[in-house]
């Protein structure tokens, strides 16, 4: 304590203990009180209003505005390969060229940091960087890294603008168009982020929805049964087989009978089962043969 602070700490104390006695010796505690009680709320008022103020003061700054991120891990996206290996050097791995329709793609690889850039363009001499991601732990995208999870990006970010899950449900990857930004999610963290030009990204095979994986059994199931069944009229048609001229239906449905036409005689060889082409000309369906010239006459007919 300085000598200063001393002094009027003192003086206050002189100070009090000489009202204490006046108001002792003119019986004034009650009026004292109330005084002393407007004072204390007085008091607590503007030390809640300077508290308030020096609260509010002291906040962090609000989060800059997000923009579109067009770099990622030292790469910009439009980069040729030539741009990316003059800054980063020679890549670790460099897949071999690869065609999709007009589409040509290269892909670079990294190790450290952990980087890789998929290279699109119309041919090989004009790909640019396209999709580029990094699994580097320490390297953040719109402020995340590998530490941050999924519940975290939401609150700060908001719903993403499209959401894809792998087909084996151990990933998901969470896509912010409007900042070309994307979030490879497992175990619920970031594991990868990317930036890409399209803005989103969507697995090769992704996890259907129930109402989707419904609909792919239930015609997984009318597949099996429509084979089935063609199985079942074929293997009835050849236990047929030796009698089939006798039984008047399937008489009338003769291939083999005389003045038909191709497509009619087709037609009928399907009422015995599924009809295979066996050569130019030559279709069989459950023992029964029937060959075609060229122009369509019937060549031979029979059975075996």
């Amino acid at each position: 304590m300085t000598l200063g602070t001393g002094i009027f700490a003192s003086t206050v104390l002189v100070l009090l203990a000489i009202a204490i006695w006046q108001i002792t010796a003119r019986h004034k505690w009650k009026l004292t009180g109330k005084i002393a009680a407007g004072f204390v709320a007085v008091c607590a008022a503007i030390g809640g209003g300077y508290y308030g103020w020096n609260y509010v003061h002291n906040l962090p700054p609000p989060p800059e505005p997000l923009h579109v991120v067009t770099e990622l891990g030292g790469v910009k996206l439009g980069m040729s390969p030539t741009d990316v290996t003059l800054a980063l050097g020679k890549p670790d791995t460099a897949d071999e060229l690869t065609i999709d329709g007009a589409k040509t793609r290269i892909n670079y690889t990294y190790e450290s940091p952990e980087l890789s850039i998929a290279f699109d363009g119309p041919n090989k001499y004009a790909t640019k960087a396209a999709i580029i991601c990094t699994a580097e732990p320490s390297v953040k995208l719109l402020g995340f890294d590998n530490f941050s999870n999924e519940k975290l990006i939401l609150k700060r970010l908001g719903e993403p603008d499209f959401t894809s899950i792998d087909s084996d449900g151990l990933w998901k990857a969470i896509s912010y168009t409007k900042w070309k930004a994307v979030f490879h999610l497992t175990k619920g963290f970031v594991a990868n982020k990317c930036i890409l030009q399209s803005g989103f990204w969507a697995y090769k095979n992704e996890l259907l929805s129930p109402e989707a994986q419904k609909a792919a059994d239930q015609k997984a199931a009318a597949e099996a049964k429509r084979i089935a069944e063609a199985q079942s009229t074929a293997t009835q048609s050849t236990a047929q087989r030796g009698s089939w001229k006798n039984d008047p239906i399937v008489a009338n449905a003769d291939p083999c009978a005389p003045d038909l036409s191709r497509r009619e005689r087709l037609r009928r060889l399907a009422a015995f089962g599924v009809v295979q082409q066996t050569g130019s000309g030559s279709y069989t369906a459950a023992g029964r043969t029937v060959e075609f010239l060229y122009g369509g006459e019937l060549r031979r007919c029979f059975s075996f």
